[in-house]
């Protein structure tokens, strides 16, 4: 079958985050039926400076449609001031009758779209309901959260690269290595992740932890065994820090669906998640419902028996097959054609 049709992926590729590495993952992997490039966003500047660079992204897009001549735009958003510099270049292929996606991406989209009397929820129905335009999300739960704000949802999830794995099952008091890797936001829970480091201390177990987006200037105790990392940009010095670990802690707030927990999954690390990842690890065992550290810190000792750290292995390699980049590029291809249409 010859690639006949293109696909422009439009948002942060340059940026940290979970975005980005969508984004790349999807251009890299894409189906038979499809060429893929990109459109970046991203800015690291301030509110005026983004506000500028609105003009200049809008320009860029009308030369790239009239001279690519994209068959669908893929629009990875989130909320805040991404959405709106996203809104205005979804009205630029709207006026150019290119079909697009609306790809959410945020752990917080349901929230945003009640503020301000509801301004942004009001726009996405109206969106929702060109016939050029599908809303997708992440995950089911958002499905049912965002279904008044957008009518006919679809649901395809993050990919990602399955490693092979190999045996990683701790003895009872071996040392234990927690990694939480995020970007520097109060939200990601750098300090909960500390505190849960302290009581397995506590608890008679040698632990140390790992974390990315932390500055130097972070206050750690001297006590504790942790390594920082302000930012970690190749994705193979993600992986291997990803390998070395045992437990990846996902503490946050808000997740639409994370990547660093699902590379943990495909790497064979076992994630300790908070309530707002529960659909992403699908896993009971794995999930904490509260926030106090001596029950992150328990469900962790507990887990180190080695029968369990097995049963929970095979558990995870299961559930992380439904996200292999080549199903997802082959999920959106469909979609796409179902857009199109």
């Amino acid at each position: 079958m010859s690639v006949d049709r293109l696909v422009i992926h439009v948002g942060p590729i340059s940026s940290r985050g979970g975005i980005s590495k969508v984004m790349r993952l999807l251009i890299n992997n894409p189906s038979k039926k499809y060429r893929t490039m990109y459109f970046d966003t991203y800015i690291n500047s301030t509110i005026i400076k983004k506000i500028l660079n609105i003009f200049k992204l809008r320009r860029m897009l009308k030369r790239d449609i009239k001279n690519l001549k994209p068959d669908i735009l893929h629009f990875h958003v989130t909320h805040n001031f991404s959405w709106w510099r996203k809104l205005s270049l979804i009205k630029i292929a709207l006026r150019y009758k290119i079909p697009c996606i609306i790809n959410i991406h945020s752990g917080k989209f349901d929230i945003f779209c009640k503020k301000y009397n509801s301004i942004a929820g009001k726009i996405l129905k109206k969106l929702s309901d060109n016939e050029l335009i599908q809303v997708v999300v992440l995950e089911k739960r958002w499905v049912e959260s965002l279904s008044y704000f957008a009518n006919d949802l679809v649901c395809i999830r993050n990919p990602v690269k399955i490693e092979k794995i190999h045996d990683k099952n701790k003895k009872n008091r071996e040392n234990i290595s927690l990694l939480l890797i995020a970007r520097g936001d109060k939200i990601k829970g750098h300090e909960f992740a500390l505190e849960v480091l302290s009581q397995i201390n506590k608890n008679g177990f040698e632990a140390n932890l790992e974390m990315t987006g932390v500055k130097s200037n972070f206050n750690i105790s001297k006590d504790l065994n942790v390594k920082i990392h302000e930012w970690v940009v190749e994705d193979e010095e993600v992986k291997k820090i990803i390998k070395r670990s045992d437990f990846v802690l996902s503490p946050s707030e808000y997740e639409g669906s994370s990547m660093s927990v699902l590379e943990a999954m495909a790497s064979g690390s076992i994630p300790i998640v908070s309530k707002v990842s529960s659909e992403t690890v699908s896993v009971k065992d794995l999930v904490v419902e509260n926030k106090n550290p001596k029950d992150w810190a328990n469900k962790i000792i507990e887990i180190i028996s080695k029968s369990k750290q097995q049963d929970l292995r095979k558990e995870i390699a299961e559930v992380i097959q439904r996200h292999e980049v080549s199903k997802i590029s082959t999920q959106w291809s469909k979609q796409y054609d179902l857009t199109m249409k």
